[in-house]
């Protein structure tokens, strides 16, 4: 979404400018113009030689919208034709500008430094990534593997053992009993064999909640018993997780006020909890849907509101999420 302000001007030129480095070759792709429908007001594929795998080469171009449509949006797209001897490259892209007119303005500085403003100009930059993950501008492409950010973990005073003692302690607390995902008859239709499996203190509890899986495509005889009982074991009772946890921001060290406070929306965190001080402890993933604050001058205290990650799609981007094993996902 563009300010319309600045943007929503018919016969007006604009500037596409990117950089990217890492590779040798060609770097190819294309700019749009689009209007508030999403269709397509003007395009122009780019191609444009590679200055060398160590140094930035700038992409772009000037489009012009010649119509009577509204510009309410626009397209940056590029790919690179590697050369036959470039090998294990890392492409990383800064500086991603769109601008009225047709005048390239170099803000870039080789550094990733942020953009800057003037008394006449105010640079918008595009990033990729999740919304509020950073304002940074860098885009990093890699073939080889990626180090996720580390998640962090935190308990409550009677939860401490669970983490190594290290959990980031917070003050409230707020959970739900879930039953979204409660199950306590499970069927599993294999193409040779059929399995059901029935947790009948729970149906006596709870009522019968039924769960099939008519279309398994295991040619086992017993694989269709195994997952049955699997999923059974994982869904016959409600789910115990928190929903916001609550943080006072005065009372932690700064070593882990630092911490808390780049938590970002989607990320992934640990939360582990005792209720009431009896029982196991609660230890579970959640990722962070909102983030809110609340200062006065007796208080600096951080609210994260959490969604379980129980049951969850695989994420590509997670070292919890993204591992294949013979549980839940194998």
């Amino acid at each position: 979404n563009l300010n319309p302000a600045r943007y929503a001007n018919t016969g007006n030129s604009y500037v596409f400018s990117g950089y990217l480095r890492g590779n040798s070759g060609t770097y190819d792709g294309s700019i749009q113009l689009l209007d508030s429908a999403g269709g397509l007001i003007a395009s122009s594929a780019i191609s444009t030689a590679s200055a060398g795998s160590a140094a930035w080469t700038r992409i772009g171009g000037v489009l012009t919208n010649s119509s009577t449509s509204i510009v309410a949006g626009v397209g940056f797209s590029f790919g690179i034709t590697q050369a036959t001897a470039t090998t294990g490259t890392t492409m990383r892209g800064e500086g991603f500008l769109v601008e009225p007119g047709t005048a390239f303005t170099n803000y870039f500085d080789g550094g990733y430094s942020p953009s800057v403003s003037s008394a006449g100009t105010v640079y918008e930059v595009a990033w990729a990534g999740d919304p509020y993950a950073s304002m940074s501008g860098l885009l990093t492409s890699t073939a080889a593997t990626a180090s996720a950010p580390a998640i962090l973990s935190f308990a409550d005073v009677n939860s401490q053992a669970t983490v190594g003692g290290t959990g980031i302690p917070f003050t409230e607390l707020t959970i739900a009993y879930g039953s979204e995902n409660l199950y306590n008859q499970v069927q599993v239709i294999g193409v040779n064999a059929t399995a059901i499996k029935n947790d009948t203190t729970g149906q006596s509890r709870y009522g019968l909640k039924t769960y099939s899986q008519t279309d398994n495509l295991t040619t086992s005889l017993t694989k269709p018993s195994e997952i049955a009982a699997s999923l059974l074991a994982e869904w016959r009772l409600p789910e115990y997780r928190a929903e916001d946890i609550t943080l006072a921001l005065e009372s932690l060290t700064s070593a882990q006020q630092n911490l808390v406070l780049a938590v970002e929306l989607r990320d992934v965190v640990r939360v582990c909890f005792k209720p009431s001080n009896s029982g196991d402890v609660v230890d579970k993933y959640y990722q962070v849907l909102g983030i809110r604050g609340n200062t006065d001058v007796e208080r600096d205290s951080l609210t994260f509101t959490l969604g379980s990650l129980d049951n969850a799609p695989i994420r590509l981007d997670s070292t919890l999420l993204a591992i294949l094993n013979t549980d839940t996902l194998g």
